[in-house]
């Protein structure tokens, strides 16, 4: 334990400072993290995630002082509560390596603008009856007419005795057809309108009382006061918008009118009638209640709002002027503007004048700045993680030569090279921090023999990862061995070369950058058989220890939770990912017709990899080359080659970062991604049905179903539904008791999103969910390229060529990409149409592995209706399930045939002694689920109160497909695992559904077939013979990178043209060169990174002056005009460098 390693077990698992004691230690390392004036407080635990969500400081504003008892700066007398806390965007300053920070000051709503006041006019221009009062009192038969003011009655009704029973029927108005169409007539209540005059301008109805209240006129078309609609708080086109110079919120005469102007919105949104009292306008909401019966009781109620703007829907509140800070003044870093401290408290208060020193009107306040402690080292280990810019490059060469005649020579070299640099990998950056890299090489030649053995190997130092502080630990070797003999074909003028080689690569990352070692997790899925099996599997001679292979115990490291069960890294985890590759090889050189100017050229490759399943490769070439004359030529060739995929490739199996509950990783595709398909043999799980779950009444007459909320037919041909379906591992239950285990992806309920670490993501339709594509293992690429060259002279000064190439790829890999798609519940508007946009998906319900590791096939036994447990048999007298429900068992069936248990035949049995609804039961007592279960909405409810051991689960669930309240549907078929417990006896494991399965595995894929082609163009021209100019530019052209997950074409990562133009001179002075660069713009995409390159445009200037023969001073100024750009996304911006150096040869 890095931070309070005290030699006790703080967390009382047996074991002493394992990794991490208590979760709080990350958090408890005497730093002020979240700058609020307290150290290690609660509040720093979630600071991370808080100023993600534009939270900077938690009751930042809450109190005058901070709790250290400095003038907290932040602190707004009289403030509400919904401003507490400070709040304000980010942004992070590559530059000054610091946050930077705009808090937000400004109650500007959600569109964050401040905006001018306006005149909130009342009325439309357009004249209304209204509802009038009678004799100044509301009157429901003849005052509430509704908006179009034709009454019901002409004459009111009258009950003459007050009994409640109408004596007189008054007299219909003829005019009256029915209520109004805005549905305020006769809702008894009395409504604004051409009638009504708020004569204190609150907005409020006012009835008079005592003379005293708001007046009404009685209107003609004529004669009438425009007050409908209502003064609404918000901007009606036509209403003016000024400049409140004096800051009054009322319009003065001489006030600058704004024709163009934004308009300041502080509407507060349409009164509405709150039922439910959440404050929030609700169309419909339903309460449900259960009768007597237990029958289930839906109510809906309607909430009603006043239409101001007769548009026929609600209009929500802005959120301007409504108390809460909601946007900043767009100034990241801001000092603040100076003001007036008349009371020197540090603060600027009310009416304290300041000074506008950018002239936007407004005061800008002062943000957070980042004075954070600086803490270099994320994860303890006593490595700064912080970036080091710094590069630092030594190199040391040896080499020795033997020539003891012109038939024989020999050489041996060594050379070690030291490396401190950055990198910019796919999944981050890493600081390659004293990389060593040694080699050897023995080569000889005997006549027309030429031998050679050669060795590479590396040591990775301090090699680390700065967003996790991962060490990266490298010590693999590569060996070669290479022989080749030439000799001519004096008849055929025909030169040949021939040979063979061997390539050795052995990797040994220790599990940090493959999987050849320890990486904290279980990569097998044997673990949840091992863990808990009596036995010390790892022979440390502790039983079920928890101790890494290290000696470390459980904890976080490196960003994860890292796993030292007994089942976890075990040797037979881990892959050797050692290759040999074999070749042979010959070239023959043909001169034609008995001249040099024709040569006609051949070679081939056959080539065999160990790792790979493919077989003897053969690589064929041919070409043709014609030369006119002696400073021209034009070739011709065809050609096939292979790029063989390397370890990290194949093997890499990297942890990235963690997002929410999952784990993303970097692995490699040696093997796809064979989805699993319902129906098709795969992972021993060839066959897959759910009978519905659910439990018979007390007659035994009636099946309760109990699988899914909400849809009483959801299963009604679901069998059929998802044949052929990939499984995906469900995560919770979220609408189905089907979860927990491997389910086929039904596209009635779910369909595929396929996540982006670059992007929003894609979401499929339900066609392309149910025919998702299996990704393809990476392969060998096989690169067949035609080209045609031509070179030489225009006159005697100018040198051009031309290069044309075509490339067919197979087989072309990617960068890494997600290959682990997420499964969301299909979404619909109100019309039942699929919403499809990638913004509004449903929530996550599940993920789709690419392996069976840790899903335990067959899959679905919890619901198949048979007792894969094998406990029904054992309790079937008690409960009386000996008869056939299903009517499936043949005649003369006998006792032990598994068709008498059928679906439906499950219960409880009480595992201690207890009382259900004051009554006493025996340990050992049986429950039918009719006994404390209903069926509501197809989910299974309490029906029984004061059943503490049924709320605790202190029962067992048995039968077929037995349903238990803490772990749902948890029967699964029991698993023969191969091993042995202590007593030597096989290992029988009922965990038969899959386990928890939460990684994203990023990891290239195989594109398949590509087209690539590309034109290169130079020209050389000799000014003089000490001035030469040069000039050249490339065009590259290819198919597009289709990406069928993701169903979006990739970027190709180059630019379609570059070119380059330079001039070269050599004087008395010195020689120069002058080169210029042009790339295009282009987009990039790699792992995590994502962006645009280019465009960008780069002057080199390079110098060297001959001070004697001996010593030369030269100058490198590169990108001398100082274009700021990138060359690599994540990379660092290019600017002008300038290199100069003393070059001594002897």
């Amino acid at each position: 334990d890095y931070f309070i390693a005290d030699g006790i077990d703080n967390d009382g698992d047996g074991f002493i400072d394992e990794g991490i004691d208590l979760a709080s230690d990350e958090k408890d390392d005497g730093v002020d993290n979240d700058n609020n004036g307290t150290i290690d407080d609660d509040a720093e635990y979630s600071w991370g995630a808080d100023i993600d969500n534009n939270l900077l400081i938690q009751d930042g504003r809450k109190y005058p002082t901070l709790l250290n008892g400095d003038i907290n700066p932040y602190y707004i007398p009289d403030n509400i509560s919904a401003n507490w806390d400070v709040k304000g965007n980010y942004r992070y300053n590559e530059e000054k390596v610091k946050l930077e920070f705009d808090i937000f000051t400004y109650d500007f709503g959600s569109d964050g603008l401040p905006g001018n006041p306006f005149i909130d006019q009342a009325g439309d221009g357009n004249y209304q009856i209204g509802e009038p009062l009678i004799n100044f009192q509301f009157d429901e038969y003849l005052s509430d007419c509704g908006l179009d003011g034709i009454c019901k009655y002409t004459v009111r009704p009258f009950d003459l005795d007050g009994d409640g029973i109408l004596d007189t029927e008054g007299v219909l108005n003829d005019a009256w057809v029915g209520p109004d169409a805005d549905g305020t007539e006769g809702d008894g209540e009395w409504q604004p309108g051409d009638g009504w005059i708020d004569l204190n301008g609150n907005g409020q109805v006012d009835i008079p009382v005592n003379w005293i209240g708001d007046s009404y006129i009685e209107t003609t078309q004529d004669n009438y006061n425009d007050v409908w609609p209502l003064p609404n708080g918000t901007w009606n086109n036509g209403e003016v918008i000024y400049i409140d110079a004096n800051g009054n919120g009322v319009y003065d005469s001489g006030e600058i009118i704004l024709i163009d102007g934004l308009a300041m919105d502080g509407f507060i949104g349409e009164p509405f009638e709150d039922l439910n009292g959440n404050g929030v306008y609700d169309i419909t909401f339903d309460i449900i209640s259960i009768d007597d019966d237990g029958n289930t009781i839906v109510n809906t109620y309607y909430e009603t709002f006043i239409d101001l703007n007769n548009n026929g829907g609600y209009d929500a509140p802005t959120g301007e002027f409504d108390g809460v800070f909601d946007t900043g003044d767009g100034l990241y870093a801001f000092a603040g503007e100076p003001f007036s401290d008349d009371n020197e408290n540090g603060i600027r208060d009310p009416g304290e004048t300041y000074t506008d020193t950018n002239n936007d009107g407004l005061y800008n306040a002062p943000d957070l700045i980042d004075n954070y402690q600086f803490i270099d080292d994320v994860n303890g280990d006593g490595l700064s993680d912080y970036p080091d810019f710094e590069i630092d490059n030594r190199k040391v060469e040896f080499r020795i030569d033997y020539d003891p005649n012109p038939d024989f020579n020999m050489t041996l070299q060594t050379g070690y090279s030291w490396t401190k640099t950055q990198q910019v990998t796919g999944t981050g950056r890493y600081i390659a921090d004293g990389f060593e890299y040694k080699f050897y090489q023995l080569r000889s030649r005997y006549k027309n023999w030429f031998s050679q053995f050669y060795m590479n190997e590396s040591f990775s130092g301090n090699t680390r990862g700065y967003l996790l502080g991962n060490r990266i630990i490298d010590k693999s070797k590569n060996y070669a061995f290479q022989i080749q003999n030439n000799f001519n074909l004096n008849k055929l003028n025909t030169k040949l070369v021939w040979g063979m080689d061997y390539f050795r690569t052995e990797p040994k990352t220790f599990g940090t950058i493959l999987n050849d070692g320890p990486n904290g997790y279980d990569n097998d899925g044997d673990d949840v058989f091992i863990k808990d099996n009596g036995v010390d599997d790892d022979g440390d001679g502790m039983v079920d220890d928890k101790i890494c292979p290290d000696g470390e115990g459980e904890g976080f490291r490196y960003g994860k939770y890292w796993h030292c069960t007994e089942g976890i890294d075990e040797p037979d985890e881990f892959v050797d990912p050692t290759s040999n590759e074999y070749g042979i090889y010959y070239q023959s050189t043909t001169e034609l017709f008995g001249t040099s100017r024709y040569e006609f050229i051949t070679a081939a490759r056959f080539d065999y990899h160990d790792l790979l399943d493919e077989g003897v490769l053969f690589a064929p070439k041919l070409g043709f080359i014609y030369k006119p004359d002696s400073k021209s030529s034009m070739r011709f060739t065809y050609g096939k080659a292979h790029n063989t995929p390397n370890s990290i490739t194949l093997f890499t199996d990297l942890f990235i970062t963690r997002t929410g509950n999952l784990n993303i990783y970097l692995r490699g595709n040696k093997d796809g991604t064979p989805y699993c398909r319902e129906g098709e043999p795969c992972f021993g799980n060839e066959v897959y049905s759910v009978v519905e779950p659910g439990f018979y009444s007390e007659d035994g007459n009636t099946y309760y179903k109990m699988g899914t909320l909400d849809n009483s037919d959801y299963f009604t041909d679901y069998n059929n539904r998802v044949r052929g379906a990939p499984y995906f591992y469900k995560l919770d239950v979220a609408g189905t008791l089907l979860s927990g285990d491997m389910l086929p992806l039904d596209t009635s309920v779910y369909v595929i999103f396929v996540p982006e670490i670059n992007g929003d993501g894609v979401l499929y339709t339900p066609e392309e969910t149910i025919n998702l594509p299996d990704v393809d293992p990476i392969k060998t690429e096989k690169i067949q390229t035609i080209e045609f060259g031509y070179k030489g002279f225009l006159g005697n000064r100018t040198h051009f060529s031309l290069d044309y190439y075509l490339s067919f790829y197979e087989d072309f890999f990617s960068p890494p990409t997600i290959i682990t798609p997420l499964i969301v519940n299909r979404q619909f508007d109100d019309n039942g149409n699929d919403i499809t946009t990638v913004h509004n998906f449903g929530s996550v319900a599940g993920l789709m592995p690419i392996n069976d590791i840790g899903t335990h096939p067959p899959y679905g036994t919890a619901w198949n209706g048979l007792d894969d447990d094998e406990d029904w048999d054992l309790y079937a007298d008690e409960f009386g399930w000996r008869d056939d429900k299903n009517g499936d068992c043949p005649d003369g069936a006998g006792t032990i045939d598994p068709c008498w248990a059928d679906p439906g035949e499950w219960g409880i049995v009480m595992l201690e002694a207890g009382v259900k609804n004051g009554v006493a039961y025996d340990a050992g007592q049986i429950f039918h689920p009719y006994e404390f279960l209903y069926e509501q909405n197809g989910y299974p409810a309490l029906k029984v109160e004061n059943f503490p051991d049924l709320d605790a689960g202190k029962y067992l669930a048995v039968g077929v497909d037995e349903f238990h309240g803490t772990t749902g549907l948890s029967e699964y078929e029991l698993v023969q695992t191969g091993l042995y417990d202590s007593n030597g006896e096989p290992i029988i494991s009922g965990h038969g559904n899959a386990s928890n399965i939460t990684d994203l595995v990023l990891s290239p894929m195989n594109y398949g077939e590509v087209w690539m082609q590309g034109l290169d163009f130079g020209l050389t021209h000799f000014l003089t013979e000490n001035i030469i100019i040069d000039g050249n530019f490339s065009w590259y052209g290819t198919t597009e990178f289709y990406n069928e997950l993701t169903k979006k074409n990739d970027p190709i990562n180059a630019p379609k043209w570059k070119w380059n133009a330079s001039i070269k001179g050599t004087s008395a002075i010195g020689d120069f060169i002058v080169n210029f660069r042009h790339v295009d713009k282009f987009k990039w995409s790699d792992g995590i990174w994502a962006g645009i390159i280019g465009p960008y445009n780069i002057i080199d200037l390079f110098y060297t002056y001959h001070i004697t023969d001996n010593l030369d001073f030269n100058l490198s100024a590169l990108n001398l005009n100082n274009d700021l750009h990138r060359e690599l996304v994540g990379g660092a911006v290019m600017g002008r460098q300038i290199v100069m150096r003393f070059t001594s040869t002897f």
